[in-house]
């Protein structure tokens, strides 16, 4: 959720326990060019672990470094392919990216190969069709995750 997911209302979800939370969604464009942008997009603390940062990207390279900068605070990045927000897909991110199955392999494979031993999911949403869905889990990219998050809501 974008701007949800701050870190008072993660320390909420887990006195009420939720094992795992996740960052709201984060540009990783934005978070890997500008430290403003990092110190105003991403808090934490210690006792906010196991924590997963989201990101939106169209851009292996940003995602990879947003990755890269964010690792010693967090257990594993996520790439979110799943905001049906309309900012989010008139930018070309979020559920826009499910029908681009190649460029969400590429952006998976950069951050690998950027930061191997950091877990990578990619959330999804279901797509018109089953078929279509079925189609995009099987797709390269799954070869490169270590999870995928599936959204039961139909756009």
């Amino acid at each position: 959720m974008v701007r949800y997911s701050s870190l008072p209302f993660r320390h909420l979800v887990k006195i009420y326990g939720c094992d795992v939370t996740y960052t709201h969604m984060i540009l990783a464009d934005c978070f890997s060019k500008a430290k403003n942008a990092r110190d105003a997009d991403f808090q934490h603390c210690i006792n906010d672990r196991p924590l997963i940062a989201q990101f939106a990207a169209t851009e292996p390279e940003y995602f990879a470094k947003a990755a890269k900068l964010i690792s010693p605070y967090v257990d594993g990045v996520d790439l979110n392919c799943g905001c049906p927000q309309r900012w989010a897909v008139k930018e070309g991110i979020g559920a826009c990216m499910c029908t681009n199955p190649d460029l969400i392999f590429k952006i998976v494979k950069r951050c690998k190969e950027v930061n191997p031993e950091l877990p990578v999911s990619v959330k999804i949403r279901i797509l018109d069709s089953l078929e279509e869905t079925i189609s995009l889990v099987k797709s390269e990219s799954k070869k490169l995750v270590h999870y995928l998050l599936l959204f039961m809501v139909e756009l």
